[in-house]
């Protein structure tokens, strides 16, 4: 199980209850406990520490803390695809077609969450440092050859998945889904 909590003044479950075992995700967080309470870096930090601070680290940290957010955006993302969309598409759709569209949103929120983690290791305080270590260990060598065939096999079938949708949406139910 993964807690995506990526800033210590955030709390969130690291796992829900499932009523199918066919969810995609069903280690993820419910979204509606899934927020993120600063938009800005430095509104994370004590005066004093800021203070103390050149404004190049202050960039540095501003620059790292857009990455977590970004990461944590994306994270939210992969869990509204299964949470909002493919819980109610696999009652309208056939296993076939569920796997066009959804082909591989475990091992992508997987990787993600893997890499979420990774970096919420180092929110530990509000100066952040290693974080290039975590995004080598991640994007090089056979870690980010898999994160890379993961993610090109996620949009592999992005074509024929908005054909589907498209042609899918002339039933009225599913068009209502949309």
């Amino acid at each position: 199980s993964v807690s995506l909590s990526l800033f210590p003044h955030a709390s969130f479950p690291s796992c829900r209850s499932v009523d199918t075992p066919l969810a995609l995700l069903p280690d993820a967080p419910p979204l509606q406990e899934d927020t993120v309470h600063c938009q800005n870096w430095q509104e994370t930090v004590e005066p004093h520490t800021l203070a103390s601070l050149g404004s190049r680290e202050i960039e540095r940290q501003a620059v790292i803390y857009e990455l977590f957010t970004t990461e944590a955006s994306h994270l939210r993302t992969l869990r509204v695809l299964d949470q909002v969309f493919f819980q109610k598409m696999r009652n309208l759709l056939t296993v076939e077609e569920l796997s066009c569209i959804f082909p591989n949103l475990p091992q992508v929120y997987s990787l993600h969450a893997n890499l979420c983690e990774s970096m919420k290791r180092l929110r530990d305080s509000s100066i952040v440092q290693g974080i290039g270590d975590i995004m080598v260990s991640r994007f090089e060598d056979a870690a980010g050859e898999e994160f890379q065939e993961q993610v090109s096999h996620l949009c592999s079938q992005q074509s024929q998945a908005l054909e589907l949708i498209k042609n899918k949406c002339k039933d009225p139910r599913f068009a209502h889904l949309i």
